[in-house]
C-alpha cells in the first residue's frame, strides 16, 4: 500500500507539472493574440499614398497659346504657359532652392536637358524670365517651333526635365501682298542716278585736308615746355585747401536719403491693386478662322473656385467676353447672353469657331458672386479674323493642268433646251415641271458645304466655281484633317469646320492623312 501512495503521489506530481508546463507553454500565445489587433491599423496608416500622388504630379508646364499645329501670322508671336507645383521666383542665377527657378523660353531650338549644365542656346533663340508669356517678334513665315521649360534658379534643367511645345505654321499676311504691287511701278531709280554723279565731290575734299595738319603739329611742341612750370605750384596751396572740403560733405548727405526712400515707393505698390492683362492674343493682331485661346496674367488678385457663393475681399474669378461690353455696373452680375461670356477660374480660355471678321475678347476680374470690383478690371483687345485665303498661293499654279474644257462642254449640252420644244404643243402644264431643274443651281452654294460623318467626306466630289470657298463642318466624334497637294487643315475638331479659297479652274484631290479608310478621300471640281 505504500509502494502505491508513493506512485500516486509520483504521477500526481507529474500531472500536475504536466499541467503547469501546458499552461506556461500557452502563455506566448495568449500575450500575442491581444497584440495582433492594433498591428495591421499601425501600417495602413502611415502609408505613402498621398506623398506619391504628390510626387507623382510635381513640376508641370503646357503652352496653352499658340495651339499645337496651329496657324499664326508673320509678325509677333506671344507664347502663354500654364505652369503649376511650381514657385517663379526671381533669382535668376543665384543658389537653387527645390521647387522654385524661373522659366526659359525658346524658339526653333531643342531644349537642353544634360543635368547640371545651364540651358542656354545661342542668343536671339531663348529668353530667361518668371513671366508666364514672352512675345517673339518679327517671327517670319515657315513652320516654327516655340518651346518652354522650367529650370532651376541657376539655369540649369530640373530632373526629370520638364518642358512643353507647340509646332506652328506661320503664314505671310494676304493683306500685304495687293499693297506691295502698285509699288513696283512707280520706281524710284531715275532718282537714285544722280546721286551716283555727285560721288566725285567728297574725293576733292580729303586731298586738301591732310596738307594744313603738317604745319599745325610742331606750332604745338613748345607747349608742354610750359608743363614743368605750373607743376610746383598746386602741390603746395592746393593740397592744403582741399583737406577743409569733406567736413563739408558729410553734413549734406544724410539730409536726402532718408526722406527720398521712404515716400513714394510703398505708396505706389499698394495703388496697384488687382489687375489682368491679356497676353495672348495681341491687339491689333490677326488670326485665322477656328479656335483662338485668349491668355490672361492676373496680379494683386486671388482666383478662387467659389463661384456664387459670398464674397470675400481680393479673391474672385474671370469673366471672358466675346464681341460684348463688359458690364461693370456695381452689385449687378457681370453676365451678358449666353454664348458670349465664360466665368472660369483658369487664366486661359479658348473661344471655338470664331469665323472671319473682327472681334473683340475681354476679360472682366469679378467677386464670387459674379459682379464686378469697384472700381472694375477690365481688359480687352481687337483681333481681325481673316477668311481662309493663306492657300491660295498653292491653288494658283494648278490651272495650267486643268482639264476644265473636259468639263464645260459636258455640262453646256444639257437637255434642257431639247425638252422645252417638245412639250409645248401639248398641255402648258408639262413645260413647267421641266423647269423646275432651273432650281438646282440655286442651293449650289449649300453644296460648297462637306460634311464629314461616319468616316466619310459626304459628298466625296463637290463642283464648285472659281472663286468659290469650300467648307468641311466635321459632324463626326472624333477629330479629322482635310489635305491638299500643298495645302492642309488644321485639326478639325467634332463640331468645328475649315474653309479653303478656290480661284482658279481645276481639280484638287484631297484626303484624310490620319485615316486610311476609302471614304476619307474626296476632289473639288472648279469649273
Amino acid at each position: 500500500m505504500r509502494k502505491m501512495s508513493t506512485r500516486s503521489k509520483v504521477l500526481g506530481l507529474l500531472a500536475i507539472i504536466a499541467v503547469v508546463a501546458l499552461f506556461v507553454s500557452s502563455l506566448p500565445a495568449l500575450a500575442q493574440t491581444p497584440g495582433t489587433t492594433p498591428t495591421p491599423t499601425a501600417t495602413v496608416r502611415p502609408t505613402a499614398t498621398p506623398a506619391a500622388t504628390a510626387a507623382a504630379v510635381g513640376p508641370q508646364v503646357k503652352i496653352v497659346t499658340p495651339l499645337d499645329n496651329g496657324f499664326s501670322f508673320a509678325g509677333p508671336i506671344a507664347v502663354a504657359l500654364q505652369v503649376s507645383g511650381f514657385t517663379l521666383v526671381d533669382k535668376l542665377g543665384q543658389a537653387n532652392i527645390p521647387g522654385q527657378g524661373h522659366i526659359h523660353y525658346f524658339l526653333d531650338v531643342t531644349p537642353p536637358t544634360a543635368p547640371g549644365q545651364p540651358a542656354v542656346t545661342a542668343a536671339g533663340t531663348y529668353v530667361a524670365t518668371i513671366d508666364i508669356f514672352n512675345v517673339w517678334n518679327n517671327v517670319g513665315p515657315g513652320q516654327h517651333t516655340f518651346s518652354a521649360e522650367l529650370v532651376n534658379n541657376d539655369h540649369t534643367p530640373l530632373v526629370p526635365p520638364v518642358a512643353a511645345q507647340a509646332r506652328v505654321t506661320v503664314v505671310p499676311l494676304p493683306t500685304a501682298t495687293p499693297a506691295v504691287t502698285p509699288r513696283p511701278t512707280v520706281t524710284p531709280t531715275p532718282t537714285v542716278t544722280p546721286l551716283a554723279t555727285v560721288t566725285p565731290t567728297p574725293t576733292v575734299r580729303p586731298t586738301v585736308t591732310p596738307t594744313p595738319t603738317p604745319t599745325v603739329r610742331p606750332t604745338v611742341t613748345p607747349t608742354p615746355t610750359v608743363r614743368p612750370t605750373v607743376t610746383p605750384t598746386p602741390t603746395a596751396t592746393p593740397l592744403a585747401t582741399v583737406t577743409p572740403a569733406p567736413t563739408v560733405r558729410p553734413t549734406v548727405t544724410p539730409t536726402p536719403t532718408p526722406t527720398a526712400r521712404p515716400t513714394v515707393t510703398p505708396a505706389a505698390t499698394a495703388a496697384a491693386g488687382p489687375q489682368i492683362k491679356i497676353v495672348a492674343p495681341l491687339n491689333n493682331s490677326f488670326d485665322f478662322p477656328g479656335p483662338i485661346v485668349v491668355a490672361v496674367q492676373v496680379s494683386g488678385f486671388t482666383l478662387a473656385d467659389k463661384l456664387g457663393q459670398a464674397n470675400v475681399p481680393g479673391q474672385g474669378h474671370i469673366h471672358y467676353f466675346l464681341d460684348v461690353t463688359p458690364p461693370t455696373a456695381p452689385g449687378q452680375p457681370a453676365v451678358t447672353a449666353a454664348g458670349t461670356y465664360v466665368a472660369s477660374i483658369d487664366i486661359f480660355n479658348i473661344w471655338n469657331n470664331v469665323g472671319p471678321g473682327q472681334h473683340t475678347f475681354s476679360v472682366e476680374l469679378v467677386n464670387n458672386n459674379h459682379t464686378p470690383l469697384v472700381p472694375p478690371v477690365v481688359d480687352q483687345v481687337i483681333v481681325t479674323v481673316l477668311p481662309p485665303v493663306m492657300v491660295t498661293p498653292a491653288v494658283t499654279p494648278r490651272p495650267t493642268v486643268t482639264p476644265t474644257p473636259t468639263v464645260r462642254p459636258t455640262v453646256t449640252p444639257t437637255p434642257t433646251p431639247t425638252v422645252r420644244p417638245t412639250p409645248t404643243a401639248t398641255p402648258l402644264a408639262t413645260p413647267r415641271p421641266t423647269v423646275t431643274p432651273a432650281a438646282t443651281p440655286r442651293p449650289t452654294p449649300a453644296a460648297n458645304i462637306v460634311t464629314i460623318r461616319d468616316k466619310q467626306f459626304v459628298p466625296k466630289t463637290i463642283t464648285i466655281k472659281a472663286g468659290q470657298v469650300v467648307s468641311w463642318v466635321n459632324a463626326d466624334s472624333v477629330r479629322h484633317t482635310v489635305k491638299g497637294d500643298g495645302w492642309a487643315s488644321r485639326d478639325i475638331l467634332p463640331g468645328q469646320s475649315f474653309c479653303v479659297l478656290f480661284p482658279g479652274a481645276g481639280t484638287f484631290n484631297y484626303k484624310d492623312p490620319s485615316s486610311a479608310d476609302p471614304g476619307m478621300m474626296g476632289t473639288v471640281i472648279v469649273q
